[in-house]
């Protein structure tokens, strides 16, 4: 992928995780889980196995989005970094 597509998808990303909407469902979601992990009584082994092995995925979701936007500021740098390669080299040719 190159870095343009990155900072693409770095900026849908961060568009996501920025939104209102989504942050309320996020909290929504993690409390959810919480709670029901809680109400669970101790001896049903296996639906607290469930629940945490959700609440894992649940966090995994976010720090994908979280780690996309991230490699789009890497990209920003690259392509600043290529930019201004370019105009070092036609410096050079004018010169």
């Amino acid at each position: 992928m190159s870095p343009e597509e990155e900072l693409v998808r770095a900026g849908e990303a961060k568009q996501l995780l920025d939104n209102r909407m989504f942050q309320e469902a996020c909290t929504r979601i993690a409390d959810s889980l919480a709670d029901q992990r809680r109400r669970v009584p101790v001896r049903d082994t296996d639906m607290h196995t469930r629940l945490i092995i959700t609440e894992q995925l649940w966090g995994n979701i976010k720090d994908w989005l979280e780690q996309t936007a991230q490699t789009g500021r890497f990209a920003e740098v690259q392509i600043q970094q290529r930019e201004t390669a370019k105009r070092g080299l036609f410096g050079i040719l004018r010169g």
